[in-house]
């Protein structure tokens, strides 16, 4: 694991989180604010990079906890209940996930090879 790697885990899931939070909340809750959608998804990301730093890019725990962080975020922020915070959770964590797949195999050099596999 490089240094930078948990802090473009928070920039890419502020970014691609926020967007995928917004369509998520939107769909499921109604929520119209992007807006709230990035704050939430700031919370979600920057939780999901102390698990990085604290568990190590390559562990599952590193993996499986951001996705209960970012569940329990959306259901604080958004006051849903835990079926439906985690279907919003589920979607941005996935697009995250998805975003830095792509980015470690695009030869981008942001060096996820041990966060993604």
């Amino acid at each position: 694991m490089t240094e930078a790697e948990p802090f473009v885990t928070v920039a890419v899931g502020l970014l691609v989180g926020g967007i995928a939070t917004y369509v998520a909340a939107r769909v499921v809750a109604g929520a119209r604010s992007y807006a709230y959608a990035a704050v939430t998804a700031l919370f979600g990301a920057s939780g999901w990079g102390v698990v990085v730093l604290l568990l190590g890019a390559g562990s599952l725990g590193s993996r499986l906890v951001p996705l209960v962080v970012w569940v329990a975020v959306v259901k604080w922020r958004y006051r849903e209940s835990w079926p439906r915070a985690a279907s919003i959770g589920f979607v941005a964590w996935t697009s995250v996930l998805l975003a830095i797949l792509l980015l470690s195999r695009s030869g981008s050099g942001a060096g996820f090879g041990s966060f993604v596999g």
